[in-house]
C-alpha cells in the first residue's frame, strides 16, 4: 500500500476510494497518511462506525455488490 501514497501525489488525485467489507483496506491505505481522503464504502454497518475513528478516512454505508468479470 505505499503505493497508494505515492501514486495519489503524482496523479494529484483529490480522493481515494477503497471498497471494503471489513475495513482492511481502508486501513491500510489511511496508514499512509497520503494527502487525499479516503473514502471507504462498506455494507457493514460496524466497520462504517471503526472506520470513523481512522485518520482520514470517510466510510459511508452501501449496499453489497458483485462484480462479474467475464473475459
Amino acid at each position: 500500500m505505499a503505493a497508494v501514497h505515492e501514486v495519489t501525489q503524482t496523479i494529484e488525485a483529490k480522493a481515494i476510494v477503497c471498497w471494503t467489507k471489513s475495513g482492511v483496506t481502508a486501513l491500510r491505505a489511511a496508514r499512509e497518511r497520503s494527502r487525499a481522503p479516503i473514502i471507504a464504502p462498506t455494507p457493514d454497518i460496524a466497520t462504517t462506525r471503526r472506520l470513523c475513528l481512522v485518520w482520514g478516512t470517510h466510510s459511508v454505508l452501501t449496499r453489497t455488490f458483485a462484480i462479474s468479470m467475464t473475459w
